[in-house]
């Protein structure tokens, strides 16, 4: 038995001979009991070059072979071998694990019969096996979880099978018997649905009617009794346990629906029938049956952590609509008192972990993806979204501190407050009469707290410091006695790690928001940084290389004295920080590490004035560097190189050239991927100090093997423009050595115009590829147009020609863009009008020609307008003042809109389209030349238009009438603009 066979048995029952069917049927009929014959039908029915009658007849088949076979049945007489017969256990475990799959890749006609397949296992699948086939259905969605629409419609098609099903399961279940079979099993499909809904609602499939259903399936589910026996587990096993998780995926999947999709006003246009329809039907219901397992929080009973997280998340989002913050408004209080404040607490767990891993305590308080799975921070987003939006609720908040305060507070209660202080700060600051109490309040509650005996409060007074750093203080005395307590507490070497790292981010948001203090501390500044270098050696917390490197850029002028030793101390700490071999923290690790990269770059940044001290640093930072490459951590590749242009911007050392070999040993060995982020490095080589990289030919060897092999390697298009542009930069600034040697020329010529005549889809790479062939035109355009008819290619026994390249070249002027590739055609076709060996096309198209001067000049114009005014926007440093800003609450009967709409509306009318955004600079032309220096006048472009204008019209009279011919009143008033402008700069160059 082969499929072949099976295929032409299957072929001949829907034969018109009828003898020759009922053959095939009785052939059929036989096989049937031969392991591997339902696999064989499931394969033929999915084969892509299968006859569509052949694929029936076997959906067909296989549809009625599983009804017939699937489950046991009794035992009959020993003869009657048909009625026995059930499908063997292999065949059963491969239509399992293909029969979803096999439904999504189906067409209308298939599927029908398949989809019976599906449902008949299903009503007889045991929990364990039934699974199987849910979990292939999650895989497949989220396979699409993150496609567009349009990518989505094959799954769309499917799970108006599907859906229908799993939701008359999970109905089915959730009402029956919850055991832990059953519970799993409405988990997954509960994640199917969240997979199914997560980023796109799919309309198409969810109507009123089978909404509905969902919802009543999350609310009783919600609602469900934990049994009694789970509260027995550990407490780690209980939030793990199928009836939290389930209960947990409940409300992620409410949480999600009521952020993305149920929140009018704040949901794309689409969805805005929904959003009001979710609402006005159910926004209120859920929330119900959510506040009823809150209440076993205030009952002092367990609650799952992310299922308290979920329930939060969706408060957070009712606080912002007056529907259900008119339910939430009257529970605010107990909400506060029985579920925020104590979340907000420093709890046994923290103070566990605080005594017995102070470093792991840190890392999780800093762990960003831990906070969105966090209860915690859950709770400080509702009691900061509903005291900053919602009228009297930021009064009874801080009532209640006060309160908590006067009976005199547990420590743990103490820095619940402060806690509760810090997250409502910035709406303290906008709100009278809080804003003119928070000095005071800082004096009474923040100062005293610098000196508590408890470590975790003085850490929670440094973090308050943080969230208030920009208060405008009227006492200087008051600021000054709250930065030296933060000063005193980075510094004391006998404090506890998490204490002092909160220190360390207080005092740099201080620096940052409070001039005085910025002052008061250069005294200080050598130890700030040596503390913080400690802070991160011990702690390799990445905020804090942040801070060291935000200090360096302020403190820039009084760092210099000590910028060797700081260099010195953060490159040992780097190298320690990548020598530890602990998998467990590797992914923390490798971010400080970055960011002590990062924080050497910005000392290079800051200091790159000081020849002096950049020599001295010059070895330390090239410590890191070779350490990186010679032992080729990729990792830390592009900090590195990044790291290697800064030290070469200037100027190249002759220590230095040293890495341009070693950066050609990275990129052959395991660094080609990373040729984008060498190419600036390569670019400092050839500018910076060209005689030297000129007088070692290896050196223009490296550079050229590395863009060779970009250019031919089929990379992607960003590295192969990178590429091109570095040979256009060779050609320019190595002209004399280049443009003369019809050798050397010929090498740099040949991967470009070979690159030129493959399919290439980006219009900046074709550009870049004839634009390296343009710029030798600019200095020896004869040898160039007579290589154009040389050059040949392995694939191709003709050479390019100079005809055909010039005409695609002047067929995509248009993809000359931004300032200095505009200049380089101007010149070009300057030197192409001029060239005794110009091909006949340019007579040809000669009309063309000073129309595409003009879009050049018109597109130029534009470009160092738009540059012109980026720079004066720079320069432009205002200062918002938002002393006076008040609290924008909203009326209970109001709804919160979001004030991203703003933000998305942007982003649509960037996709529309703004021609000006693409007229500016582009992003290969930060990489210069000798050709971009425009104080000189022979780089001038309208000085060489008229020049070129005028020698045509003095010894080519007839291609200068024919060029200037016919020319539209238009075009001959831009003509004379050019002109104007070009005597104005030439006036300006002589004076």
């Amino acid at each position: 038995m082969n499929a072949e066979n099976v295929a032409k048995m299957l072929a001949a029952t829907v034969a018109p001979e009828r003898e020759l069917a009922t053959q095939a049927e009785a052939q059929l009929e036989e096989m049937q009991k031969i392991i591997g014959f339902p696999g064989i039908l499931l394969q033929l029915a999915m084969g892509k070059t299968v006859d569509q009658s052949v694929k029936q007849a076997g959906a067909i088949m296989l549809k009625n072979h599983c009804h017939s076979f699937w489950a046991d049945r009794e035992i009959t007489a020993a003869g009657d071998s048909a009625v026995n017969f059930v499908i063997h256990e292999n065949d059963k475990a491969y239509i399992r694990e293909n029969i979803v799959e096999s439904i999504i890749a189906s067409n209308e006609l298939l599927r029908n019969q398949l989809t019976k397949i599906l449902a008949y296992l299903q009503e007889r699948a045991e929990p364990a096996k039934l699974m199987g086939s849910l979990l292939v259905l999650y895989q497949i969605v989220k396979c699409f979880e993150y496609k567009s629409a349009k990518e989505r419609e094959p799954l769309i098609m499917s799970m108006k099978v599907f859906l229908p099903i799993i939701q008359e399961m999970i109905d089915q279940l959730s009402a029956g018997d919850n055991n832990e079979a059953s519970i799993l099993l409405q988990k997954q499909i509960l994640k199917i649905f969240f997979a199914l809904t997560q980023y796109t609602m799919p309309l198409a499939l969810i109507n009123a009617e089978n909404f509905a259903t969902w919802m009543e399936i999350l609310i009783r589910i919600i609602g469900m009794e934990v049994p009694p026996f789970v509260d027995e587990y550990d407490e780690c096993d209980r939030a793990e346990s199928a009836w939290w998780k389930v209960k947990k995926w409940c409300c992620h999947v409410a949480s999600r629906i009521f952020e993305r999709y149920g929140s009018p006003g704040n949901v794309d246009e689409q969805y805005q029938e929904f959003a009001n329809f979710w609402l006005k039907n159910y926004s209120i219901k859920v929330m119900a049956v959510q506040l009823q397992l809150l209440q076993r929080k205030k009952d002092e009973k367990y609650i799952a952590p992310r299922v308290l997280q979920q329930i939060l998340n969706y408060v957070e989002t009712a606080v912002g609509h007056a529907q259900t913050w008119k339910i939430l408004k009257n529970v605010y209080s107990d909400m506060l008192i029985y579920i925020l404040f104590p979340l907000l607490c420093f709890s046994e767990d923290d103070k566990d972990l605080w005594e017995d891993d102070p470093q792991e305590f840190i890392r999780s308080k800093f762990d960003v993806f831990e906070d969105f799975i966090s209860p915690n921070t859950a709770a400080q987003t509702v009691l900061h979204t509903a005291c900053s939006k919602r009228k009297q609720v930021l009064e009874i908040t801080i009532n209640f501190c006060s309160s908590k305060i006067q009976d005199g507070c547990k420590p743990q209660e103490q820095d619940g407050v402060l806690h509760i202080i810090g997250s409502v700060a910035d709406a303290l600051m906008k709100k009278k009469p809080f804003k003119d109490q928070m000095e005071g309040m800082l004096r009474d509650l923040v100062l005293p707290a610098f000196t508590n005996q408890e470590g975790y409060i003085r850490a929670r007074a440094c973090w308050v410091v943080q969230q208030c750093a920009h208060l405008k203080f009227k006492s200087d005395d008051i600021l000054k006695a709250m930065a030296d307590c933060v000063r005193g507490l980075l510094l004391n070497q006998q404090e506890h790690l998490p204490v002092r790292v909160e220190a360390a981010i207080a005092l740099n948001q201080f620096v940052c928001q409070q001039h005085k203090i910025a002052q008061y501390m250069t005294q200080s500044l050598k130890e700030i940084l040596e503390a913080l270098l400690f802070l991160i050696n011990e702690t390799e917390n990445d905020e804090l290389t942040d801070v060291v490197r935000k200090i360096i850029c302020y403190y820039c002028e009084e760092i210099a004295p000590f910028a060797v030793e700081m260099a010195d101390k953060i490159v040992a700490t780097f190298l320690k920080v990548i020598d530890n071999d602990d998998e467990d923290t590797s992914d923390d690790r490798a971010i400080t590490a970055v960011g002590l990269l990062n924080t050497l770059e910005t000392m290079l940044d800051v200091v790159d004035q000081e020849k002096s001290i950049m020599a001295r640093l010059e070895g330390i930072v090239c410590r890191a560097i070779a350490h990186v490459l010679a032992n080729r951590i990729m990792d830390y590749y592009e900090e590195v190189l990044s790291l290697l242009y800064s030290i070469t911007c200037n100027q190249v050392s002759a220590e230095m050239w040293q890495a341009l070999e070693l950066i050609h040993n990275v990129f052959n060995d395991d660094g080609f991927d990373f040729f984008t982020e060498m190419m600036p490095c390569l670019h400092n080589f050839l500018v910076n100090d060209t005689q030297v990289f000129l007088s070692n030919p290896r050196n223009l060897e490296i550079v050229f093997s590395m863009c060779c092999k970009v250019l031919t390697s089929d990379c992607g298009e960003d590295p192969e423009s990178h590429a091109a542009k570095l040979l256009e930069c060779i050609v320019i600034q190595c002209r004399s050595q280049v443009t003369e040697s019809p050798e050397i020329l010929t090498r740099i010529l040949a991967p470009a115009l070979e690159r030129l005549t493959k399919e290439i889809k980006t219009p900046e790479l074709r550009q870049m590829c004839l634009q390296v062939v343009v710029s030798a035109m600019l200095h020896n355009p004869e040898l160039v147009l007579r290589l154009l008819n040389e050059i040949r290619f392995p694939n191709s026994p003709e050479p390019i020609g100079a005809e055909q390249f010039v005409r695609k070249w002047l067929g995509h002027i248009e993809d000359f863009t931004g300032i200095h590739d505009r200049r380089v055609c101007i010149f070009g076709l300057c030197n192409l009008l001029l060239s005794s060996s110009k091909p006949p096309c340019v007579i040809e198209l000669r009309n063309e020609m000073l129309p595409n001067f003009i879009h050049l000049f018109t597109g130029l114009k534009k470009a160092v307008m738009l540059r012109d005014e980026g720079d004066e926007e720079e320069e432009e440093d205002a200062e918002i003042d938002d002393s006076d800003e008040e609290l924008e609450e909203i009326e209970d009967d109001a709804d919160l809109i979001d004030s991203d709409n703003e933000y998305k509306d942007i982003l649509k009318d960037l996709d529309a389209g703004d021609e000006s955004l693409w007229e500016a600079e582009t992003g290969l032309e930060t990489f210069q030349t000798d050709f971009d220096d425009e104080e000189k006048s022979e780089n001038d472009e309208y000085l060489r238009f008229c020049e070129s204008m005028q020698t045509l019209d003095a010894g080519h009279k007839e291609l200068y009438h024919g060029i200037t011919e016919g020319l539209t009143n238009e075009f001959r008033d831009e003509l004379m603009s050019i002109m104007n402008l070009a005597e104005e700069r030439r006036k300006k160059y002589s004076s």
